[in-house]
C-alpha cells in the first residue's frame, strides 16, 4: 500500500525481535493511541505520522546504551 518492504529478522539474532517490538509498542503508546481517532483523513493521519516522526528522530532526547541524550540523527550523523 504505502511501497514498503518487509524483510524477516535473520535466525539467530532475537535481540533484533526485541527491539522492533519495543520500537512498535513505542509507536503505539506515544503516537497512535494519541492522534489515530482524531485524524479527519488518511492525509492529516500521514501529515502527523511525518511530524511525530521528525520530533522522536531529530529531537528527542534517547537515554538507551550509548546514547547519553543525543537523538537518533545526532547518534548516526
Amino acid at each position: 500500500m504505502l511501497g514498503v518492504e518487509l524483510d524477516p529478522i535473520p535466525k539467530g539474532t532475537k535481540h533484533l525481535l526485541g527491539m522492533v517490538e519495543n520500537s512498535h509498542r513505542q509507536d503505539d503508546e506515544y503516537f497512535l493511541e494519541i492522534h489515530a481517532e482524531r485524524c479527519e483523513n488518511k492525509v492529516e493521519f500521514l501529515r502527523k505520522a511525518e511530524r511525530w516522526q521528525d520530533t522522536w528522530n531529530f529531537f528527542r532526547p534517547s537515554f538507551g546504551i550509548g546514547m547519553n541524550g543525543k537523538t537518533l540523527f545526532l547518534l548516526y550523523f
